[in-house]
């Protein structure tokens, strides 16, 4: 569903109308040129804003409108919220002043050390955004040939190109990167753009990989223009052909509701992909697993054909593993998903991991294993997995903290015997 600029509007001015009342309450007070300074700094960033607001509400959004948006709102954040929160510690000390009639400066200080702590993670999240790290992964495959062994899946997803500000370093940076791994696959799980086609306009050339068996990429929800409006279906139609058209000019077939595959030897891979399937109602489901699974069970039941040595899915969202995946299509052995950004925040250190993305999705960065209760292909017990990778891209401000983007290299290998 489209987010209306009437929702935006009333969002900026709730968040804004404490420091209104408190800019009227304390006018008189100012003394110093730093006093009318920082009056006038927040005030400007919420005017240019609102200001921003109502000529988007007339024109449509350019690329470098939608990078004035960003930077507006990143600036917003990082003066708003932390003067908030020191005057609000201000506040707790003055209410325990007039109650108890006692000074408790604690509350004062601890104000002032949030607000400190807020700017302070925001601007270290703006040098993040463009950082980002190579997770190798080793994926035990049952039964595994020995063609296959050491199979190497290369996977980026959320790029969000709409919402990259300078990042053409960042770009080639990975995609040089991913080369050094000569991998025999190459995927995008999702979410190329934000809304729209002109986003793709100075598109980074993910063609320069040269994967030996190909690219191929999926559609996220971000990649079919819901979150904005349109002046007809048909305008919404020609945007979509138009982000199909862009992603497949980088490089990439797209696997939308599709399977191909992929021989070594006397075997194969499966590899499937499915338009974005979300959980309904927060998001749609495009994707019909049935269709994109069809090829695969005719490959099958064709004993003439090289048998399955493994199936991978490609699935924007990694809801979709527990909405539909795990049960009814037991067989497939790994889902590459995307979406959930690690919420572009995020704690590490050795063991302990956190993020808010971990409240919304069950799922939402890293490996995870499960074993099929039923297999179609009498393989009782069999382990498949799912794997997040929390994207390139950002969407909002651009901010990425402990969450660093992500390029996944995976191989395949036999599991370990057991004693």
């Amino acid at each position: 569903m489209a987010l209306r600029w009437q929702t935006i509007l009333f969002f900026l001015l709730a968040c804004y109308f404490p420091s209104i009342v408190r800019y009227i309450r304390h006018f008189r007070y100012f003394k110093t040129w730093k006093d009318y300074a920082l009056n006038f700094s927040v005030s400007t960033v919420f005017a240019l804003l609102m200001l921003f607001a109502g000529i988007r509400s007339q024109y449509p959004l350019t690329l470098r409108g939608l990078h004035l948006l960003e930077a507006l709102l990143y600036l917003y954040a990082l003066v708003i919220i932390p003067m908030d929160l020191y005057w609000m510690g201000y506040a707790l000390y003055g209410t325990i002043k007039r109650v108890f009639h006692r000074k408790q400066r604690i509350w004062a200080y601890l104000g002032g050390f949030m607000a400190a702590l807020v700017a302070g993670v925001l601007l270290v999240g703006f040098v993040e955004r463009h950082e980002y790290m190579v997770r190798v992964i080793e994926i035990p495959i049952e039964n595994l040939p020995e063609a296959f062994e050491g199979y190497t899946i290369a996977q980026i997803s959320d790029a969000h190109l709409g919402s990259s500000l300078i990042a053409h370093k960042f770009h080639q940076d990975i995609i040089d990167t991913i080369k050094t791994f000569h991998p025999d696959l190459f995927v995008f799980t999702g979410d190329m753009i934000n809304n729209y086609a002109f986003e793709l306009d100075d598109a980074p050339d993910f063609s320069q990989i040269k994967a030996k068996d190909g690219a191929f990429a999926i559609m996220g929800n971000h990649d079919y223009g819901d979150y904005s409006s349109w002046t007809s279906s048909q305008a919404k139609f020609d945007n979509l052909q138009a982000i199909e058209q862009g992603i497949r000019h980088m490089g990439f077939t797209l696997l939308n509701d599709s399977a191909v595959f992929i021989t070594r030897g006397t075997s194969c891979l499966a590899l499937i992909g499915v338009q974005n399937c979300g959980v309904p109602p927060f998001f749609k489901c495009y994707g019909d697993m049935n269709t994109a699974y069809k090829k695969v069970l005719e490959h099958e039941q064709n004993k003439a054909l090289e048998p399955i040595a493994a199936q991978v899915l490609l699935s924007h969202d990694p809801s979709h593993w527990d909405y539909e995946v795990r049960e009814g299509f037991p067989d497939i052995d790994l889902m590459l998903s995307g979406h959930t950004h690690g919420a572009q925040f995020g704690l590490k250190y050795k063991g302990f991991r956190w993020s808010p993305s971990q409240y919304i999705f069950k799922e939402w960065d890293g490996l995870y294993m499960d074993q099929a209760l039923v297999s179609a292909s009498d393989k009782p017990n069999k382990v498949h997995y799912l794997y997040v990778n929390v994207g390139l891209g950002y969407v909002g401000i651009p901010f990425r903290f402990g969450m660093k983007a992500e390029v996944s290299i995976l191989r395949f290998v036999k599991p370990l015997k057991k004693q």
